[in-house]
């Protein structure tokens, strides 16, 4: 009777035991999946961050650029509707370069036109990884060397700024519209990385300090400029896997 007791006591402990381990296990498990979805949501909001800045940048670069406007019009007229930023920014001509960095600095380094013409705090300037208190929604960056000057670090910002446009990811201008002369304004946003036609967060460039927001649809007329994933699969930061709809198809 004795071990009939022991025995059943063993079973109801060694029950106890696995339930217990099988909810600790789905426990762990949604733990883990609610953080890799997490960090997936907050990717995607980096990533559309950086995009649509870039177009705000590339827009004013074609508003008040000559140099850096004829370039990216050649390059246009040389492809089908969109334009890699590799093509841009690597290639011979620096043109569009020269000018990108121009409006970076502007933007960054002299906000002149923060309370006269540009959306206050929009677009959101990208983050710069590696820095230890690097987080969403603000300017952060840190140069290694105590002593640099500030020519340096803003020459380091900017590689630092081309090596996630053209080596993080892969990213092109999209012209909707075409992109034809004279330029009176050009509207700038980036691809909403929801399966949707249009975006609510967008830019109507007419000048250096006359930018407001607005939004582009399939109804939108003018010149357009959206910065938009290009997904390669011979480059494993490029296959954007986490998206399952074709980018080409926005505003198509």
């Amino acid at each position: 009777m004795k071990n009939s007791l022991k025995l059943i006591a063993l079973v109801f402990i060694f029950s106890f035991s696995s339930c217990g381990t099988e909810e600790l296990t789905e426990t762990n498990t949604e733990t883990q999946s609610s953080i890799a979805k997490s960090l997936t949501e907050i990717e995607d909001i980096r990533l559309h961050n950086l995009m649509e800045w870039t177009g705000y940048l590339a827009s004013q670069v074609g508003l008040n650029s000559n140099l850096g406007r004829t370039q990216l019009l050649n390059a246009y007229n040389a492809g089908s509707g969109s334009v890699s930023l590799s093509d841009l920014l690597e290639v011979s001509d620096q043109s569009f370069k020269k000018a990108l960095k121009i409006e970076f600095y502007r933007y960054i380094l002299t906000p002149s036109c923060v309370s006269d013409g540009r959306p206050k705090d929009h677009p959101t300037p990208p983050e710069l990884p590696g820095h230890p208190n690097y987080q969403h929604g603000s300017w952060i960056f840190e140069y290694g060397d105590p002593n640099a000057t500030e020519e340096e670090i803003n020459e380091e910002r900017f590689e630092q700024y081309l090596g996630l446009i053209l080596e993080e990811n892969c990213l092109e201008i999209y012209f909707p519209n075409g992109f034809s002369m004279p330029i009176r304004n050009i509207k700038s946003s980036a691809h909403p990385l929801v399966d949707q036609n249009f975006n609510n967060e967008a830019y109507k460039h007419v000048a250096e300090c006359n930018i407001s927001e607005t939004n582009v649809t399939s109804g939108t007329v003018g010149n357009i400029i959206i910065v938009r994933p290009s997904r390669s699969f011979r480059d494993t930061n490029c296959t954007y896997t986490q998206f399952d709809f074709d980018f080409t198809d926005f505003l198509n």
